[in-house]
């Protein structure tokens, strides 16, 4: 990979959080939103920010925010929406439920990047996680076929891609999951208070 290779990030905000019951995005960990702590995560990393919501709350975080192009299709619309959007051939995704990312993590899929590979996703304790991965901007006419197809998962609309995938060390686990349920969002609150 060359030093000088040109990224960006791409955070999915979009999502309707119905498990959650409020905007993920939103809330709160150790003082600051789930998102700031993914932008913290990016900056280092990236050029450009694309946040992708509908929700203009969103603006104040000073990213240039993508709105769906195709509505209420998860996070293959909003993949679909971020690479449409970015400049660049590569792009760091994440989906904004994970406050715990860190700039290390992300490292390891920038030196990853080569140009066989679409999609380079981490996966850890056996789980894959492919929103936090780096998609080639050329991902976007797939996501478009399986959007106009009526396919909204995922894993699914990831077949027929070049997927490389970095093992990361079990001790990582927590830094990647993902915060989807109010119970989920009890339990870090708790695990940070005592």
């Amino acid at each position: 990979m060359k030093e000088s290779i040109h990224i960006n990030g791409i955070i999915l905000a979009g999502g309707k959080s119905s498990r959650m019951g409020t905007t993920k995005g939103l809330l709160d960990l150790n003082g600051k939103p789930f998102i700031s702590h993914c932008i913290a995560a990016l900056q280092p990393l990236v050029k450009d920010l694309y946040i992708v919501s509908d929700d203009p709350v969103y603006d104040r975080f000073h990213c240039t925010r993508v709105k769906d192009i195709f509505k209420d299709a998860g996070p293959v619309g909003g993949l679909y929406a971020g690479l449409s959007a970015s400049n660049s051939a590569y792009n760091i995704v994440l989906s904004c439920d994970v406050p715990f990312i860190n700039s290390a993590i992300l490292t390891n899929l920038v030196r990853a990047i080569h140009e066989n590979f679409d999609v380079i996703q981490v996966q850890c304790e056996g789980r894959t996680h492919p929103l936090i991965a780096i998609y080639q901007k050329n991902c976007a006419p797939h996501f478009q076929k399986a959007l106009l197809s009526g396919e909204r998962r995922l894993r699914i609309a990831l077949e027929g891609l070049r997927l490389k995938t970095i093992v990361l060390d079990p001790d990582w686990a927590p830094l990647v999951r993902n915060i989807n349920t109010q119970n989920d969002y009890d339990t870090i609150k708790n695990e940070i208070e005592h």
